[in-house]
């Protein structure tokens, strides 16, 4: 993990990325050099700027929607 975020640290200091975008794009690269054919991905808030959307996936899935983000999501 050490190496990898050394690696990114300049693109995501350059980006101003939050924890999760980081962590998100850690998990990726290893994924992709480790040769990993399908990983299970869980969105963080969800919507069009989660860092998630990096990924293209072959198939998604929705599940219950806890409630746990209301104060950042609203209830609806």
């Amino acid at each position: 993990v050490l190496s990898l975020l050394e690696e990114i640290r300049p693109q995501a200091e350059a980006l101003e990325a939050t924890f999760f975008e980081v962590a998100t794009a850690l998990a990726l690269l290893h994924f992709a050099r480790e040769g990993v054919e399908f990983a299970v991905l869980e969105v963080g808030l969800g919507g069009r700027f989660d860092a998630t959307n990096a990924a293209e996936p072959q198939l998604s899935l929705v599940t219950n929607i806890g409630h746990d983000h209301l104060e950042i999501l609203g209830p609806t």
